[in-house]
Protein backbone atom coordinates (compact mmCIF):
# COMPACT_ATOMS: atom_id res chain seq x y z
CA UNK A 1 0.00 0.00 0.00
CA UNK A 2 2.86 2.35 0.84
CA UNK A 3 4.38 1.60 -2.56
CA UNK A 4 1.14 2.58 -4.31
CA UNK A 5 0.96 5.81 -2.33
CA UNK A 6 4.56 6.55 -3.27
CA UNK A 7 3.81 6.02 -6.99
CA UNK A 8 0.81 8.39 -6.84
CA UNK A 9 2.94 10.95 -5.02
CA UNK A 10 5.64 10.80 -7.72
CA UNK A 11 3.04 11.09 -10.48
CA UNK A 12 1.49 14.10 -8.74
CA UNK A 13 4.89 15.82 -8.48
CA UNK A 14 5.53 15.19 -12.19
CA UNK A 15 2.10 16.20 -13.45
CA UNK A 16 1.72 19.38 -11.40
CA UNK A 17 4.44 21.38 -13.20
CA UNK A 18 3.14 20.18 -16.56
CA UNK A 19 -0.42 21.30 -15.82
CA UNK A 20 0.84 24.67 -14.59
CA UNK A 21 2.89 25.02 -17.76
CA UNK A 22 -0.15 24.14 -19.85
CA UNK A 23 -2.21 26.81 -18.11
CA UNK A 24 0.52 29.34 -18.55
CA UNK A 25 0.89 28.54 -22.24
CA UNK A 26 -2.83 28.30 -23.00
CA UNK A 27 -3.43 30.21 -26.22
CA UNK A 28 -5.00 33.64 -25.79
CA UNK A 29 -7.37 35.17 -28.29
CA UNK A 30 -5.76 37.16 -31.09
CA UNK A 31 -6.63 40.78 -31.83
CA UNK A 32 -8.61 39.60 -34.85
CA UNK A 33 -10.64 37.18 -32.71
CA UNK A 34 -11.29 39.86 -30.09
CA UNK A 35 -12.44 42.31 -32.76
CA UNK A 36 -14.75 39.62 -34.14
CA UNK A 37 -16.33 39.17 -30.69
CA UNK A 38 -16.85 42.91 -30.40
CA UNK A 39 -18.39 43.17 -33.87
CA UNK A 40 -20.79 40.30 -33.14
CA UNK A 41 -21.76 41.91 -29.82
CA UNK A 42 -22.63 45.15 -31.62
CA UNK A 43 -24.69 43.23 -34.19
CA UNK A 44 -26.60 41.36 -31.49
CA UNK A 45 -27.25 44.63 -29.64
CA UNK A 46 -28.59 46.24 -32.82
CA UNK A 47 -30.89 43.24 -33.32
CA UNK A 48 -32.19 43.47 -29.78
CA UNK A 49 -30.64 40.11 -28.84
CA UNK A 50 -29.37 41.46 -25.54
CA UNK A 51 -28.66 38.12 -23.84
CA UNK A 52 -26.40 37.09 -26.74
CA UNK A 53 -24.75 40.51 -26.78
CA UNK A 54 -24.17 40.37 -23.03
CA UNK A 55 -22.54 36.92 -23.25
CA UNK A 56 -20.19 38.15 -26.00
CA UNK A 57 -19.30 41.35 -24.13
CA UNK A 58 -18.54 39.45 -20.91
CA UNK A 59 -16.41 37.00 -22.92
CA UNK A 60 -14.49 39.93 -24.43
CA UNK A 61 -14.00 41.48 -21.01
CA UNK A 62 -12.66 38.25 -19.50
CA UNK A 63 -10.43 37.59 -22.51
CA UNK A 64 -8.78 41.00 -22.22
CA UNK A 65 -8.56 41.20 -18.44
CA UNK A 66 -4.96 39.96 -18.47
CA UNK A 67 -3.71 41.83 -21.53
CA UNK A 68 -3.62 45.47 -22.63
CA UNK A 69 -6.39 46.49 -25.03
CA UNK A 70 -7.51 49.69 -26.71
CA UNK A 71 -8.94 51.96 -23.97
CA UNK A 72 -11.95 53.00 -26.06
CA UNK A 73 -12.89 49.34 -26.66
CA UNK A 74 -12.53 48.60 -22.96
CA UNK A 75 -14.72 51.55 -21.98
CA UNK A 76 -17.31 50.64 -24.62
CA UNK A 77 -17.54 47.09 -23.25
CA UNK A 78 -17.85 48.18 -19.61
CA UNK A 79 -20.50 50.77 -20.48
CA UNK A 80 -22.43 48.36 -22.72
CA UNK A 81 -22.53 45.65 -20.06
CA UNK A 82 -23.77 48.12 -17.46
CA UNK A 83 -26.34 49.59 -19.85
CA UNK A 84 -27.79 46.17 -20.76
CA UNK A 85 -27.97 45.04 -17.14
CA UNK A 86 -29.52 48.24 -15.83
CA UNK A 87 -31.32 49.93 -18.71
CA UNK A 88 -32.48 46.96 -20.79
CA UNK A 89 -32.84 44.13 -18.27
CA UNK A 90 -33.26 46.37 -15.20
CA UNK A 91 -31.38 43.74 -13.22
CA UNK A 92 -29.13 45.44 -10.63
CA UNK A 93 -28.41 42.14 -8.84
CA UNK A 94 -26.61 40.65 -11.86
CA UNK A 95 -24.86 43.96 -12.46
CA UNK A 96 -23.57 43.97 -8.86
CA UNK A 97 -22.22 40.43 -9.23
CA UNK A 98 -20.44 41.23 -12.51
CA UNK A 99 -18.89 44.56 -11.47
CA UNK A 100 -17.85 43.23 -8.04
CA UNK A 101 -15.96 40.43 -9.77
CA UNK A 102 -14.53 42.84 -12.36
CA UNK A 103 -12.98 44.97 -9.62
CA UNK A 104 -10.79 41.99 -8.62
CA UNK A 105 -8.81 42.32 -11.85
CA UNK A 106 -5.43 43.63 -10.73
CA UNK A 107 -4.54 44.76 -14.24
CA UNK A 108 -7.24 47.44 -14.39
CA UNK A 109 -6.10 50.90 -15.39
CA UNK A 110 -7.06 53.74 -13.06
CA UNK A 111 -9.79 54.86 -15.46
CA UNK A 112 -11.21 51.35 -15.83
CA UNK A 113 -11.20 50.95 -12.05
CA UNK A 114 -13.07 54.25 -11.61
CA UNK A 115 -15.63 53.34 -14.29
CA UNK A 116 -16.33 49.88 -12.88
CA UNK A 117 -16.57 51.23 -9.35
CA UNK A 118 -19.03 53.88 -10.55
CA UNK A 119 -21.20 51.25 -12.27
CA UNK A 120 -21.09 49.10 -9.15
CA UNK A 121 -22.09 52.05 -6.99
CA UNK A 122 -25.01 52.98 -9.24
CA UNK A 123 -26.17 49.35 -9.37
CA UNK A 124 -26.23 49.14 -5.57
CA UNK A 125 -27.94 52.52 -5.33
CA UNK A 126 -30.59 51.45 -7.84
CA UNK A 127 -31.28 48.24 -5.93
CA UNK A 128 -31.72 50.20 -2.69
CA UNK A 129 -33.88 52.79 -4.45
CA UNK A 130 -36.06 49.99 -5.84
CA UNK A 131 -37.80 52.34 -8.30
CA UNK A 132 -37.39 50.91 -11.77
CA UNK A 133 -38.59 52.87 -14.84
CA UNK A 134 -40.89 50.07 -15.99
CA UNK A 135 -42.86 50.40 -12.74
CA UNK A 136 -43.20 54.20 -12.76
CA UNK A 137 -46.45 55.66 -14.08
CA UNK A 138 -45.90 59.21 -12.84
CA UNK A 139 -44.20 61.47 -15.44
CA UNK A 140 -43.01 63.88 -12.76
CA UNK A 141 -41.13 61.10 -10.98
CA UNK A 142 -39.59 59.79 -14.23
CA UNK A 143 -38.39 63.27 -15.15
CA UNK A 144 -37.06 64.16 -11.70
CA UNK A 145 -35.09 60.92 -11.35
CA UNK A 146 -33.65 61.35 -14.85
CA UNK A 147 -32.63 64.93 -14.07
CA UNK A 148 -31.12 63.83 -10.76
CA UNK A 149 -28.68 61.44 -12.45
CA UNK A 150 -28.06 63.85 -15.34
CA UNK A 151 -27.06 66.62 -12.92
CA UNK A 152 -24.79 64.18 -11.07
CA UNK A 153 -23.09 63.25 -14.34
CA UNK A 154 -22.62 66.86 -15.42
CA UNK A 155 -21.11 67.67 -12.03
CA UNK A 156 -18.80 64.64 -12.15
CA UNK A 157 -17.64 64.98 -15.77
CA UNK A 158 -14.60 67.24 -15.91
CA UNK A 159 -14.63 67.66 -19.71
CA UNK A 160 -16.68 66.33 -22.63
CA UNK A 161 -14.35 63.38 -23.32
CA UNK A 162 -14.19 62.35 -19.65
CA UNK A 163 -15.82 58.92 -19.21
CA UNK A 164 -16.18 59.09 -15.43
CA UNK A 165 -19.86 60.08 -15.70
CA UNK A 166 -20.80 57.14 -17.93
CA UNK A 167 -22.82 55.34 -15.24
CA UNK A 168 -24.73 58.47 -14.21
CA UNK A 169 -25.63 59.34 -17.79
CA UNK A 170 -26.81 55.80 -18.47
CA UNK A 171 -28.96 55.90 -15.34
CA UNK A 172 -30.41 59.24 -16.44
CA UNK A 173 -31.29 57.70 -19.81
CA UNK A 174 -33.08 54.87 -17.99
CA UNK A 175 -35.70 57.38 -16.85
CA UNK A 176 -35.58 60.08 -19.53
CA UNK A 177 -35.98 57.74 -22.52
CA UNK A 178 -39.33 56.23 -21.41
CA UNK A 179 -40.40 59.71 -20.31
CA UNK A 180 -39.94 61.12 -23.84
CA UNK A 181 -41.75 58.12 -25.36
CA UNK A 182 -44.72 57.97 -23.01
CA UNK A 183 -45.21 61.65 -22.14
CA UNK A 184 -44.43 63.54 -25.32
CA UNK A 185 -46.84 66.38 -24.45
CA UNK A 186 -45.53 66.93 -20.93
CA UNK A 187 -44.31 70.49 -20.17
CA UNK A 188 -40.84 69.08 -19.39
CA UNK A 189 -40.44 67.29 -22.74
CA UNK A 190 -38.12 69.95 -24.18
CA UNK A 191 -35.72 69.80 -21.24
CA UNK A 192 -35.78 65.99 -21.30
CA UNK A 193 -34.89 65.92 -25.01
CA UNK A 194 -32.10 68.42 -24.38
CA UNK A 195 -30.64 66.32 -21.57
CA UNK A 196 -30.71 63.18 -23.75
CA UNK A 197 -28.96 65.13 -26.52
CA UNK A 198 -26.26 66.25 -24.12
CA UNK A 199 -25.89 62.70 -22.79
CA UNK A 200 -25.46 61.40 -26.35
CA UNK A 201 -22.67 63.79 -27.23
CA UNK A 202 -20.95 63.35 -23.89
CA UNK A 203 -20.99 59.57 -24.33
CA UNK A 204 -18.57 60.05 -27.22
CA UNK A 205 -17.01 56.56 -26.99
CA UNK A 206 -20.16 54.94 -28.38
CA UNK A 207 -21.30 57.67 -30.77
CA UNK A 208 -21.32 57.58 -34.55
CA UNK A 209 -20.55 61.23 -35.13
CA UNK A 210 -21.94 61.26 -38.65
CA UNK A 211 -25.35 60.28 -37.30
CA UNK A 212 -27.50 63.32 -36.64
CA UNK A 213 -28.07 64.08 -32.96
CA UNK A 214 -31.82 63.58 -33.06
CA UNK A 215 -32.52 64.92 -29.58
CA UNK A 216 -30.81 68.28 -30.04
CA UNK A 217 -32.26 68.88 -33.50
CA UNK A 218 -35.69 67.93 -32.15
CA UNK A 219 -35.39 70.55 -29.41
CA UNK A 220 -34.55 73.25 -31.96
CA UNK A 221 -37.34 72.16 -34.31
CA UNK A 222 -40.04 71.94 -31.65
CA UNK A 223 -39.03 74.94 -29.53
CA UNK A 224 -37.61 77.51 -31.99
CA UNK A 225 -36.40 80.94 -30.90
CA UNK A 226 -36.23 80.00 -27.23
CA UNK A 227 -33.43 79.88 -24.69
CA UNK A 228 -33.66 76.09 -24.76
CA UNK A 229 -33.21 76.02 -28.55
CA UNK A 230 -30.19 78.31 -28.20
CA UNK A 231 -28.56 75.93 -25.72
CA UNK A 232 -29.37 72.97 -27.94
CA UNK A 233 -27.79 74.67 -30.97
CA UNK A 234 -24.53 75.36 -29.13
CA UNK A 235 -24.33 71.71 -28.08
CA UNK A 236 -25.23 70.50 -31.60
CA UNK A 237 -22.60 72.78 -33.20
CA UNK A 238 -19.89 71.39 -30.92
CA UNK A 239 -21.08 67.81 -31.45
CA UNK A 240 -21.05 67.99 -35.25
CA UNK A 241 -17.74 69.81 -35.61
CA UNK A 242 -16.04 67.60 -33.03
CA UNK A 243 -17.13 64.51 -34.93
CA UNK A 244 -15.52 65.71 -38.16
CA UNK A 245 -12.36 67.16 -36.63
CA UNK A 246 -9.12 65.21 -36.46
CA UNK A 247 -5.38 65.73 -36.45
CA UNK A 248 -5.57 67.10 -40.01
CA UNK A 249 -8.20 69.71 -39.14
CA UNK A 250 -11.93 70.27 -39.34
CA UNK A 251 -13.56 68.39 -42.24
CA UNK A 252 -17.22 69.11 -41.52
CA UNK A 253 -19.15 68.52 -44.78
CA UNK A 254 -20.66 71.51 -46.56
CA UNK A 255 -24.12 69.97 -46.22
CA UNK A 256 -23.77 69.96 -42.43
CA UNK A 257 -22.43 73.52 -42.39
CA UNK A 258 -25.47 74.71 -44.34
CA UNK A 259 -27.82 72.74 -42.10
CA UNK A 260 -26.22 74.24 -39.00
CA UNK A 261 -26.92 77.71 -40.41
CA UNK A 262 -30.61 76.85 -40.62
CA UNK A 263 -30.60 75.53 -37.06
CA UNK A 264 -28.76 78.65 -35.91
CA UNK A 265 -31.53 80.84 -37.34
CA UNK A 266 -34.16 78.74 -35.56
CA UNK A 267 -32.21 78.91 -32.30
CA UNK A 268 -31.98 82.69 -32.01
CA UNK A 269 -34.00 83.87 -29.04
CA UNK A 270 -36.89 86.06 -30.11
CA UNK A 271 -36.62 89.54 -28.62
CA UNK A 272 -39.76 91.08 -27.17
CA UNK A 273 -41.01 94.22 -28.88
CA UNK A 274 -39.70 97.38 -27.24
CA UNK A 275 -42.00 100.10 -25.94
CA UNK A 276 -41.07 102.41 -28.83
CA UNK A 277 -42.12 99.90 -31.49
CA UNK A 278 -45.61 99.43 -30.06
CA UNK A 279 -47.94 101.77 -31.89
CA UNK A 280 -50.96 103.12 -30.03
CA UNK A 281 -54.33 102.13 -31.45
Amino acid sequence: MKKIHYIFYVLFILILPLSAYARKKSPSLSEKQLQSILDKAKQETARGSYDNALALLINYRKSTSRKPTHPVFSFYVIESIGRIYLRIKQDPDSAIIFFTDALNDRNLSDTEFDMIRAWLGRSKEWKELNIFPKNIKDPTMLFSLGKKYYDQGIKLQKYTMDLSASADFSMASNYLTPFTIQYDKDPNIGEALYMLGEIRRRSWHKNDYWVENFYLTEVIRRFPNTELASRAYQALYEDVHYGYTGSSGDHTPTSWIELLKEFEALSKVAKPASFETIKPE
